[in-house]
């Protein structure tokens, strides 16, 4: 009966690292997506950045109307 015992507990023990082992390479595995995701972020906020600098100076390239009013088109 004793070697049943040891048996069993061995294939418990043989199940759980595999467990582990599995746990630890989806963690691995998150890790690699959120590394993805907050490159991304910092791209598109870059990107975010750039769009707006570029409306700033549209806006003040442009006179609008008033240069048009004025005579002044460019």
């Amino acid at each position: 009966m004793a070697l049943c015992s040891c048996s069993i507990e061995y294939n418990i023990n043989v199940r759980f690292q595999a467990k582990i082992a599995e746990l630890q390479k989806l963690l691995e595995s998150m890790q690699s997506v959120e590394d993805e995701v907050q490159a991304l972020r910092e791209k598109n906020s870059a990107l975010d950045q750039e769009m707006e600098l570029a409306a700033t100076a549209q806006r003040q390239s442009s006179g609008g109307v008033w240069r048009w009013f004025g005579g002044n088109e460019k």
